[in-house]
């Protein structure tokens, strides 16, 4: 299982969650139960369809989440992307720039392990 928390540079709290295992592979993983979420608007979004991709695994970069929805630039994660989920995480857009990038003034990502 994975768990991602991110705060932006303008201090919104959101992230997601996957049954799946990010993986420093390309390759993508699907998950039904899958979801993103934002901390300050009390929020979960789920995926409406079967055999959702989850979470995109990449060799060069950080994990995506949510259908490549909220990822990172690079592997170092200092900066995030958002594929249009901005608007509904934070209610004004998470971007600072005209290519939905912003920066990340704190990460957390839990990959968890139940015996």
């Amino acid at each position: 299982m994975e768990f991602l928390l991110i705060q932006s540079e303008n201090n919104c709290r959101f992230g997601g969650f996957t049954y799946q295992s990010w993986e420093k592979k390309d390759l993508i993983k699907k998950d039904n139960e899958s979801f993103l979420f934002s901390l300050d608007y009390n929020r979960k979004f789920t995926q409406t369809y079967k055999d959702f991709d989850a979470i995109f695994c990449y060799s060069s970069k950080g994990p995506w989440f949510y259908g490549g929805d909220i990822g990172f630039s690079g592997n170092d994660m200092t900066q995030c992307q958002s594929s249009g989920t901005g608007n509904y995480l934070d209610g004004k857009g998470l971007a600072n720039n005209q290519q939905g990038k912003f920066n990340v003034i704190e990460v957390e990502f839990f990959h968890i392990i139940i015996e």
